[in-house]
């Protein structure tokens, strides 16, 4: 089957998302689907003219674009990338009569929210994006979830019918997360002079939804000199007692930045938002072998419930955070090292990409 895996604007390849675009489409192969990918952009500023799956469009040309390039391809399936993949596609379905399937990364009208404090549900932008998140969920043929919890939401919330939803987790490559050199862990930790600390870590976006600001806050409630509060992919460099937050790092170092941690943080607040997402990072926690302190948000708390590789806390509010914290440190150093094989096995077992298979069944339409 050949698939046309269609992307609204130039992914970034250390963004998350371009991540989950790129590994689809390896299981895809992997499968027996001939992919090609375009990206639709309004420009290609700074990108090689050679790069023949860049194509120029306007927001109001753009599902004549997808026509045209449907039409040159014969294609047998549109693979819409998030809401803005899948929505310029759907004319496409209809004129061509192809079968279109919508990757929901996430709900971009319950991120918008969180973004405003809920103050803008009446606005133009939210109403925008709820209209497109309702076009893509009504046509398209197969909606393929990041989460359980994603499955959930849409079979009781939105009316959507489950056998039209397909469950593909985030997944990673085991291998690039096996780091068996101590000795680069070591170096690391004295590069950055926090050898002897027990570091907590979150490596990741500054979303509002992502809870790093009350992860950052939680390290003003810690008083014990060996406890470290790291953050990677902070605004600017800062050290200040028990905190340190460094910038965003290239993809090809974030193994060893996650390998000097003794602990890995998700501390996500819960909204419908990150209830249903599921983060690249957890995904990523896991495969490294580390024990994780986390909300009790989404799927990635019912994983660690039960594959007991971590401590869940209540919610993402600072002091929770400090006593989950606390709560890691007072732990016998055995019972952390069993947390962390834990997560190495549950990483193998529910995201490991070679073991990821991808069966479209259209029967009955």
């Amino acid at each position: 089957m050949k698939v046309l895996s269609i992307t609204f604007g130039i992914p970034d390849k250390e963004d998350a998302m371009c991540i989950r675009i790129l590994n689809v489409a390896k299981i895809l192969r992997s499968n027996n689907y001939n992919v090609k990918f375009v990206h639709y952009s309004t420009s290609t500023n700074g990108l090689s003219d050679t790069d023949k799956n860049i194509c120029k469009t306007s927001i109001f040309l753009l599902p004549f674009n997808v026509l045209k390039t449907l039409l040159k391809g014969d294609y047998d399936l549109i693979y819409g990338n998030s809401q803005a993949g899948t929505v310029c596609a759907i004319l496409s379905k209809f004129l061509l009569s192809k079968k279109l399937v919508f990757d929901m990364h996430g709900d971009t009208s319950e991120e918008y929210l969180i973004l405003t404090n809920s103050k803008s549900r009446f606005s133009f932008e939210f109403l925008f994006k709820r209209l497109i998140n309702f076009l893509c969920l009504t046509f398209s043929d197969k909606i393929v979830c990041v989460s359980n919890s994603m499955i959930n939401y849409l079979v009781s919330k939105k009316g959507i019918k489950r056998e039209k939803l397909m469950y593909l987790p985030n997944v990673v490559n085991l291998d690039d997360f096996n780091i068996k050199n101590n000795n680069l862990v070591e170096m690391k930790k004295k590069e950055l002079k926090v050898e002897n600390k027990i570091i907590f870590g979150y490596l990741g976006g500054m979303q509002k939804w992502q809870g790093v600001d009350n992860f950052i806050k939680a390290s003003s409630l810690i008083n014990n000199g060996n406890v470290l509060l790291l953050v990677i992919g902070g605004i600017k460099y800062v050290r200040k007692k028990n905190l340190l937050i460094i910038p965003k790092v290239p993809r090809s170092e974030i193994a060893i930045y996650y390998a000097i941690c003794d602990v890995l943080v998700l501390p996500r607040p819960y909204n419908n938002a990150t209830e249903i997402a599921a983060p690249t990072k957890f995904a990523e926690y896991t495969a490294i072998g580390k024990p994780i302190l986390l909300t009790d948000v989404g799927d990635a708390s019912l994983l660690v419930k039960k594959f007991k590789n971590g401590i869940i806390i209540p919610n993402n509010y600072p002091d929770s955070i400090s006593k989950g914290i606390l709560n890691f440190v007072s732990m016998d150093d055995n019972a952390r090292i069993q947390m962390g094989i834990n997560s190495r096995k549950l990483s193998e077992e529910v995201f490991n990409i070679n073991e990821m298979k991808i069966d479209f069944n259209f029967t009955g339409d």
